[in-house]
């Protein structure tokens, strides 16, 4: 998995902006994706695979398609990511957003 300095707060939203614009088919400019993916961690390959800032990229002279033989890290990492930080991102399902002064406040009957 990529490292970078962020929060998984932060991550998420970040991963959520990517991951939503891809489904709807949302056309994002590259100077808009590309800092993003570097700040998660991540370098994109000519193919438009994304792997790891660390990961050395090696091929042979007259290999056809050299970056065919790296696998796109991005999903897969944020697939792990999603699991392992479900609960800690979400707000627990037991407090209620009325409980607070206002809410009381609103609740009560007049």
């Amino acid at each position: 998995m990529a490292k970078n300095a962020l929060k998984p707060e932060q991550e998420m939203v970040i991963r959520d902006f990517i991951d939503g614009a891809r489904a709807t088919g949302l056309v994002v400019p590259a100077g808009v994706i590309h800092p993003l993916i570097t700040v998660l961690g991540y370098k994109v390959l000519p193919n438009g695979r994304c792997v790891s800032r660390n990961t050395e990229i090696k091929f042979i002279f007259g290999t056809p398609n050299p970056y065919d033989k790296y696998e796109d890290e991005y999903y897969t990492d944020g697939e792990k990511f999603r699991a392992d930080n479900k609960p800690a991102v979400e707000a627990s399902p037991s407090e209620s957003p009325e409980s607070d002064a206002v809410g009381d406040v609103l609740q009560q009957d007049v």
